[in-house]
C-alpha cells in the first residue's frame, strides 16, 4: 500500500479553514477564506459547484449516516447542504448573529448543536428528507461557547415509561472560553454544572465507557469528572500537566477505549493519556520517521478508528503514522509504547494545519493553509482476464501483457489520464475509473489504445463483455463502453448502496451493499436478471458479519467469496472505541443454501487478494499477509514462528467451497 498525494483546485481560494468528510460517501468538505466550502471526492475532484456566501464559514459537521453536511457562518447562519440526488442547500438565522464556533450533530443524528460567539446555544431538528432547519430550543449563556459533547444518560433504576421517556431524551455538555461548563438538553433544560476552571479549555471530551468528562484547559490544568445521571458532575481527579511553552495542547484524538492523545505546538511528541490506568507515555517523532529533523513539531492529530492508525502532521510537511493494536483477551490492559507500529511517512511539502480521516480505508485529508492535498491509500490494483494482464504501477501508469501469445512477456506501458482509483478487464477491453471520470482501452497483440472516456460517478466498476456495470449512488448503472445508459438497476434504502460490484469469468455479476446485501445477475442476455433473492451477509444469528471491503463471483454464479472488516468482540463504533479490525477469515456466501460460512487464516493473518479459478467453481486463491503489529497467541513465544515485516505476504491460500 501507498498514499497518492492529490491536490485540490481551490482557485483563488486563498487559505484553508476546516475540512470535514462525509461518513456517508467519500466526499470531503473544504472551507476556505475566499467565503466557499469546496466539495471533493477521493481523488480531490471537484463533486458539485462550490457553496458560497458573502462571509466566511466558521463551522463544519456532517451527519452522522446521511450526506448532509451543516455548515456554520460568521454572520450565524446556519445552512444545511443535502447532497442526496444533487445538491440543495436551505439555512436559518433565527437562532444566532454572530460566528459559529461549533456545529455538532447527535449520535442518532436527530438533533443538531450549535454554539457561537456571543454565548447562544441552540438545538434544531432537522428533516431529513428535505434538510429543512427547525429551532427546539435556545439558550443563552456568557461569553464565546467553543466545545460540546454529547451524553447518553439515565438513571439505573429507570424503567417502563420513564426509561422509553429518558431514551429519547438528546442531553449534552458545552465548555465556554471562560471555562465555564453547563448540561442540557432538547427539552428546554440547560443549567451550569463547572465554573471554577478559570480558563479557557483546550480539550473537552466524553468517555462514555466511565461516564466521564474530560477536561484540560488552556493553563494545562487536566480534570476528570463522573457524570450523574442528572448532569450532575463529581471531580474525580485534578492533575497539572507539563509540557513545554505555554501554547497549550491543540491537538486531540481518542485512540482506544480510553485512550486519548495529545500534542501541543510546541513539542516534537504525542502524548497518549491511558485514563482507565490513569498514566500516560509519550511517542516521538523521530519513532515514526528517522529522518524527521529535531526542530520539526507535531502541528495536527487525527485518528482512524477503521484502520487503527493515528496521524501526525507536522509544521515542516510531514504526515507520520503509527498503527494501534492490543494484547488479545476479554481484558482491557495497560497501554504502552510498544503497542504502536511506525508506517511510512507521507511529504506533503507545506507546513500542515489540520487532518481528517475520511470515509473507508485510507482517506486523509491535509489542509496547508493556503493548499490542501487528499492523501489516499491505494493497494496498487492487478486483474487476468482471459489473455490480457494488467498491473498498476503508480498512480497512473499501467503493465498491460498479452499472456500465451507470440507476444508473451512483453510488457506494454500504458500511462493513463486519469489517477486510477480501480480498474478492471475482460479480453479485450480494460477500463479504468477514478470516481469522475472512466477511460477504456482495447487491448491488441502489441499495443494498448484508448477507445473512449466517459463521465461517471462511481464508486466500483466491473466490465462484462461490452457491457459496463457502474455502481452510482443508490443504483447500479449499465451501460456500453462509450458510457451510454442501457439500464438502471435501483436499490431500496433497507437494501443500502451498492459498494462493490464483479464480474465472473462466466456470465454472472455479483454486487453488494452498504447494509450487506448480496444481489447476483445472470448477465447472458440482454437484460440483467436477478438470482432468486438477495443474500445478506450475516451469521445464522442473523447479526452482521462485519463491513464488506471486497467481493469476488464464481463461474457458476453460485458463490461468493468475501473480504471483511469488523468489530472486535464487544467493541462499538464509538469515538473512544478501538474501531474496526482486518478480519483473519475469508467469507464464502452460498446463494444455493443462503448462508455464509468463514474460512480461516490464522492468526494475526488477513487477505489482500482472493480470485476464484474460471473454471472450477469450488477452488479460491487467496493472497495473506500478516496483519502489522497484530497479537500473536503463542506464536514466537517459545522459538516459534516469528511476525513477518509489515506489508510482508503469505504464500497463497486455496479454499474449497463444497
Amino acid at each position: 500500500m501507498q498514499f497518492f498525494d492529490h491536490r485540490v483546485d481551490l482557485g483563488s481560494g486563498g487559505g484553508v479553514l476546516a475540512t470535514a468528510w462525509s461518513h456517508a460517501s467519500a466526499t470531503a468538505a473544504i472551507a476556505v477564506t475566499s467565503n466557499k466550502v469546496h466539495l471533493v471526492n477521493d481523488q480531490a475532484i471537484a463533486r458539485y459547484e462550490p457553496v458560497s456566501r458573502a462571509c466566511q464559514a466558521s463551522a463544519l459537521a456532517w451527519h452522522p449516516t446521511l450526506d448532509l453536511l451543516a455548515v456554520g457562518w460568521q454572520d450565524g447562519s446556519v445552512q444545511i447542504v443535502n447532497l442526496r440526488g444533487g445538491i440543495n442547500t436551505s439555512e436559518d438565522k433565527a437562532v444566532h448573529s454572530s460566528p459559529l464556533h461549533f456545529l455538532k450533530w447527535s449520535p442518532s443524528g436527530t438533533r443538531l448543536l450549535s454554539g457561537d460567539h456571543n454565548g447562544k446555544i441552540g438545538v434544531w431538528r432537522c428533516d431529513l428528507a428535505s434538510g429543512r432547519l427547525e429551532p427546539m430550543c435556545q439558550y443563552r449563556k456568557s461569553g464565546p461557547q467553543t466545545h460540546c459533547v454529547f451524553v447518553q444518560l439515565a438513571p439505573p433504576e429507570a424503567d417502563g415509561a420513564d426509561a422509553a421517556a429518558l431514551s429519547g431524551v438528546t442531553a449534552f455538555f458545552v465548555g465556554s472560553a471562560s471555562g465555564t461548563v453547563c448540561y442540557g438538553d432538547d427539552m428546554g433544560h440547560c443549567m451550569d454544572v463547572l465554573d471554577n476552571l478559570n480558563s479557557a479549555i483546550d480539550v473537552f471530551e466524553y468517555y462514555p465507557t466511565r461516564d466521564r468528562l474530560v477536561i484540560v484547559t488552556k493553563t494545562l490544568l487536566m480534570t476528570q469528572l463522573q457524570v450523574f445521571p442528572d448532569g450532575r458532575l463529581n471531580s474525580l481527579m485534578r492533575v497539572k500537566l507539563s509540557m513545554k511553552g505555554d501554547s497549550g495542547i491543540e491537538h486531540v484524538a481518542w485512540v482506544g477505549d480510553g485512550l486519548l492523545a495529545t500534542a501541543c505546538p510546541d513539542e516534537n511528541i504525542v502524548r497518549v493519556w491511558d485514563l482507565a490506568f490513569d498514566e500516560n507515555y509519550t511517542m516521538s517523532l523521530a519513532s515514526a520517521d528517522r529522518n524527521i529533523a529535531r526542530s520539526d513539531r507535531v502541528a495536527a492529530l487525527a485518528y482512524s478508528p477503521t484502520k487503527n492508525v493515528l496521524a501526525a502532521g507536522t509544521r515542516e510537511g510531514k504526515v507520520v503514522m503509527w498503527r494501534h493494536h492490543m494484547p488479545a483477551g476479554d481484558a482491557r490492559v495497560e497501554s504502552s509504547p510498544d503497542n504502536w507500529t511506525a508506517m511510512p511517512s507521507v511529504d506533503v511539502g507545506k507546513p500542515v494545519q489540520e487532518l481528517r480521516w475520511g470515509k473507508g480505508v485510507g482517506l486523509l485529508t491535509a489542509a496547508l493553509y493556503d493548499d490542501c492535498a487528499v492523501l489516499c491509500e491505494t493497494v496498487l490494483q492487478r486483474k487476468l482476464s482471459g489473455d490480457v494482464s494488467v498491473v498498476q504501477l503508480s498512480t497512473d501508469e499501467l503493465s498491460v501483457e498479452r499472456v500465451g501469445g507470440s507476444s508473451s512477456g512483453t510488457a506494454m506501458p500504458v500511462r493513463t489520464g486519469i489517477a486510477i482509483k480501480g480498474l478492471d478487464v475482460h479480453a479485450p477491453h480494460l477500463v479504468v475509473w477514478n470516481g469522475a471520470k472512466a477511460e477504456v482501452y482495447e487491448v491488441g497483440g502489441h499495443s494498448v489504445k484508448l477507445i473512449t472516456t466517459f463521465a461517471t460517478r462511481a464508486t466500483a466498476i466491473a466490465l462484462h463483455k461490452d457491457s459496463v456495470f457502474a455502481a452510482v449512488e443508490e443504483s447500479v448503472v449499465v451501460c456500453n463502453l462509450a458510457g451510454t445508459v442501457k439500464q438502471t438497476m435501483s436499490f431500496s434504502e433497507a437494501e443500502g448502496r451498492p459498494t462493490h460490484v464483479d464480474a465472473s469469468a462466466g456470465k454472472f455479476v455479483v454486487v453488494a451493499t452498504s447494509k450487506g446485501k448480496i444481489r447476483i445477475l445472470d448477465v447472458s442476455r440482454s437484460q440483467p436478471r436477478q438470482l432468486g433473492s438477495p443474500g445478506s451477509f450475516e451469521g445464522p444469528d442473523g447479526k452482521s458479519l462485519g463491513r464488506i471491503t471486497s467481493i469476488r463471483c464464481n463461474c457458476e454464479g453460485n458463490k461468493v467469496s468475501i473480504l471483511a472488516t469488523r468489530h472486535a468482540e464487544g467493541e462499538s463504533s464509538t469515538a473512544s472505541s478501538g474501531g474496526l479490525n482486518p478480519d483473519s477469515h475469508v467469507f464464502v456466501y452460498d446463494a444455493d443454501n443462503d448462508a455464509v460460512s468463514e474460512y480461516d487464516l490464522g492468526n494475526a493473518r488477513a487477505a489482500r487478494f482472493h480470485a476464484w479459478d474460471v473454471e472450477e467453481s469450488k477452488l479460491l486463491a487467496v493472497e495473506v499477509h500478516r496483519v502489522a503489529g497484530a497479537a500473536i497467541e503463542a506464536e514466537g513465544a517459545d522459538g516459534g514462528e516469528k511476525p513477518d515485516k509489515e506489508g510482508d505476504s503469505g504464500a497463497a491460500a486455496a479454499a474449497g467451497g463444497g
